[in-house]
């Protein structure tokens, strides 16, 4: 049985006219009569009778009209999936990132799973090092990282991507003693108390240490915790410029204040990627979506 056939006996039971149902088909009103006496001769039934008032359907055109279209549905479904094979946007996005940007990257892959329904997610959140190094075993394909002089050489092995310089921000209370300052330097946070992430205490960190004692009240995982910490005054916490879209901090009632310091103010922020090419196309088309939901997130944490 052939489906275009199909699709015009769907157009003339529309249309109740083979003339119009020629015209919106952009065939010939031959070609429609005959798809029309061949599938009448292949079920052995009339599906249509001619009258003054049009093309009609018969009963028994009535009741096979409704499988026809559910057939021309079912196969335009088999199509759109099949494009989605032939692009390759399918499978499985293996991402990992830095801390702060969990919910920024689940919201770019809500918008995408729009647009290609196939895909899947699995994402984790570490450190750079971390995540570099995930990169280099295979276990992820995508790291959103901040590139600092400890990342493991090998990096330089792998495509990558810099998207802009992310600013080291210190993230106080608007209660806090500190939140009127434009920026902090190490010795104002002497003796201050922090709340800092579990996966492992960053280069960047450990430097800080070395150079003023502070208090380590917690370490967990959990941003909101964190942010939680920080919003009742009871911590401060290490973060940059790419983990500004909290909302504690888009609402005030968290204070960003850049830090300047010897250590390291900026640190170059992208993107790695492995080497893998089967989910090349995958990943070109998630991350292209991801960059500008980076850009976009840059732009407002700097009127910040």
């Amino acid at each position: 049985m052939n489906i275009e056939r199909l699709n015009y006996i769907y157009e003339v039971s529309k249309t109740e006219s083979i003339s119009i149902a020629a015209q919106n088909l952009h065939v010939t009103q031959p070609t429609i009569s005959q798809a029309i006496t061949c599938i009448e001769k292949e079920l052995g039934v009339s599906i249509f009778i001619r009258s003054k008032q049009g093309t009609l359907l018969t009963l028994e055109g009535k009741n096979l009209i409704i499988t026809i279209k559910e057939v021309i549905e079912k196969v335009q479904e088999l199509k759109d999936k099949g494009l989605y094979y032939q692009d390759g946007i399918y499978g499985v996005i293996r991402i990992g990132t830095i801390t702060g940007l969990m919910g920024v990257i689940l919201r770019v892959f809500s918008n995408f799973k729009k647009k290609y329904p196939n895909v899947q997610i699995d994402i984790v959140e570490k450190t750079s090092i971390e995540l570099v190094d995930d990169i280099l075993n295979q276990k992820i394909d995508i790291g959103v990282i901040n590139f600092h002089n400890y990342l493991p050489e090998q990096i330089n092995e792998f495509p990558k991507e810099f998207i802009f310089n992310n600013e080291m921000r210190i993230c106080v209370s608007k209660k806090s003693h500190l939140a009127l300052k434009e920026t902090i330097i190490p010795e104002d946070l002497r003796n201050e108390t922090a709340a800092t992430y579990s996966s492992g205490i960053d280069p960047f960190t450990k430097k800080l240490l070395e150079i003023v004692p502070i208090n380590i009240i917690f370490m967990s995982d959990n941003t909101n915790a964190i942010y939680a910490a920080v919003n009742e005054n009871i911590a401060f916490a290490i973060s940059t410029l790419a983990s500004q879209d909290e909302p504690t901090i888009l609402n005030g009632q968290i204070v960003s204040i850049p830090f300047v310091s010897n250590i390291v103010s900026t640190l170059p922020f992208g993107i790695v990627r492995s080497k893998n090419k089967q989910v090349k196309n995958l990943n070109d088309h998630f991350i292209s979506d991801l960059k500008k939901e980076l850009l976009e997130m840059y732009s407002r944490a700097l009127k910040l």
